[in-house]
């Protein structure tokens, strides 16, 4: 029964310790993604500031686009304006 009980132990503290080392893995990997969205969004919104644009409504707008739309706004920006070298929308 003693012998039991220890086997049970030992595959409840390997679990455990596997479930631990899962999430801590997963929580890496979130607050990685959270940070480099982060990073994305406020360089874009800096690019935007300093970039200088056909209009200023077409500035404002730009910069308007990036806050209210966040990550997914700083992406947008990016593929329509920053990644075409050369060419301003």
């Amino acid at each position: 029964m003693l012998m039991a009980l220890a086997y049970t132990y030992l595959y409840t503290s390997a679990m455990a310790a596997l479930f631990f080392t899962l999430f801590a893995f997963l929580w890496l990997a979130i607050m990685g993604l959270i940070i480099a969205s982060f990073v994305l969004w406020i360089v874009m919104l800096i690019d935007a500031i300093k970039r200088k644009f056909g209009s200023d409504e077409l500035q404002i707008l730009w910069i308007a686009v990036i806050i209210a739309g966040g990550s997914v706004g700083a992406i947008v920006y990016y593929f329509g304006v920053r990644r075409p070298l050369g060419k301003v929308v």
